[in-house]
């Protein structure tokens, strides 16, 4: 019988499985709703998302496919259709595959990683490659990619580092050599083993390396100030690295797994897939990735977008350009807020001609291990004389 793979994300988990060896894969989301006092956590009713077919592994028992979701954004992968990414309710987008040898998927905000490339959303419900690996030992998040090369050298780069800054920065290098993957990226640190079976944890910008020996690690997550591994018997091993002297447990739950905002799902030892919150709340920032262009003209709409970390159920989208001009409220069920839109109008809907507009963006994620407020702001030029940047101030 083909394994169920687990995904977490947006609030929900995502669960592929099968009924029959060989058999046709159901996707199905269920909602995350409380934590109990035992530290399991219930969940909604199932909901199917897509079928697929079972990807046929030299392993026992086979893979049910592969399943990646991250806001509205669901990467599904198996051996008769391929990778498929479907954004809420639109039909499915079809990757097209680089490297048949390469399987790995993953799906981190708007990005999307199959096959060695990475992807980000088009008009017309498309997607563009923004970046080739050409390995499975890449990783994500957000626009924040991190890979091993064949020659074992270490490398992270970020995809959108700003309006107005070209050319795109090169590839840091954080190891010459020794990379083996599997490899985890968060915003701020990449985790990756070297052919000695070390966990070597890189910050970047010439710092040491922090090293966690002992694991057999054969998969790598970082969620956050969590990082969390398989072994070979399927165990899961967890360790707070915000913390300098923590120690790794061991989870109750099993490979495959995954980690998202102080959860984890995996398997029991009864075979079934459970929800337990974790037993420390890691760290993890709110905002995974976001597209903001800093002006636009009239007759134009501009269209922010952010994605974060969970539900987002009362953002608020203040825009002021000396004073307060107009009010946007948004939502966003699984936090892929992309819903906001200013035509450059005040709250009389008449247009308020060329200048700086300063914008503020505020709002809490809600999961199951509680709410945090975030605020973001920046600047957001109208046909203002000087270029695309339009002599406005950066992000506050």
């Amino acid at each position: 019988m083909p394994r169920p793979e687990v995904a977490l994300g947006g609030g929900r988990l995502l669960v592929s499985q099968s009924q029959t060896p060989g058999g046709r894969v159901t996707v199905v989301a269920r909602d995350l709703q409380q934590i109990t006092a035992s530290g399991s956590v219930k969940v909604g009713t199932a909901r199917q998302i897509s079928a697929v077919e079972p990807i046929m592994l030299d392993e026992q028992p086979p893979s049910s496919g592969q399943v990646e979701v991250s806001g509205d954004y669901v990467l599904t992968a198996d051996s008769q259709n391929g990778f498929m990414l479907r954004v809420g309710d639109r039909p499915a987008i079809n990757l097209a595959p680089a490297d048949p040898e390469l399987t790995r998927i993953r799906q981190s905000g708007r990005y999307s990683l199959a096959g060695g490339v990475v992807y980000r959303p088009a008009p017309g419900n498309q997607v563009r490659e923004v970046f080739r690996t050409s390995t499975d030992s890449t990783d994500l998040f957000g626009s924040k990619v991190s890979w091993v090369t064949a020659s074992g050298q270490v490398k992270t780069l970020e995809l959108n580092p700003g309006y107005g800054i070209r050319p795109a920065p090169k590839p840091e290098v954080l190891a010459a050599r020794g990379g083996a993957g599997p490899i985890a990226v968060s915003a701020h640190v990449t985790a990756w083993l070297d052919t000695n079976n070390v966990v070597h944890l890189s910050e970047g910008y010439g710092s040491k390396d922090r090293l966690i020996r002992g694991t057999r690690a054969t998969e790598l997550q970082l969620d956050g100030g969590l990082l969390s591994w398989a072994n070979v018997r399927g165990e899961v091993g967890l360790l707070d690295i915000s913390d300098p002297d923590a120690k790794p447990r061991r989870s109750v739950l099993q490979a495959p797994y995954a980690v998202d905002n102080g959860l984890i799902a995996g398997m029991d030892q009864t075979g079934k897939v459970r929800v337990r919150a974790l037993p420390f709340l890691p760290s993890r920032p709110l905002l995974i990735s976001s597209d903001v262009k800093p002006f636009f003209s009239k007759g134009t709409i501009w269209r922010p977008q952010f994605d974060f970390a969970g539900p987002v159920l009362n953002a608020k989208l203040r825009i002021t350009g000396g004073r307060q001009v107009r009010v946007i409220r948004g939502r966003a069920p699984h936090g892929s807020l992309n819903g906001l839109r200013w035509n450059g109008t005040g709250s009389n809907g008449k247009y308020l001609g060329p200048g700086c507009y300063h914008w503020t963006l505020a709002g809490t994620v809600s999961t199951v291990r509680g709410a945090r407020p975030f605020k973001l702001g920046a600047y957001v030029s109208t046909d203002v004389e000087g270029g695309e940047s339009g002599g406005c101030g950066g992000s506050s």
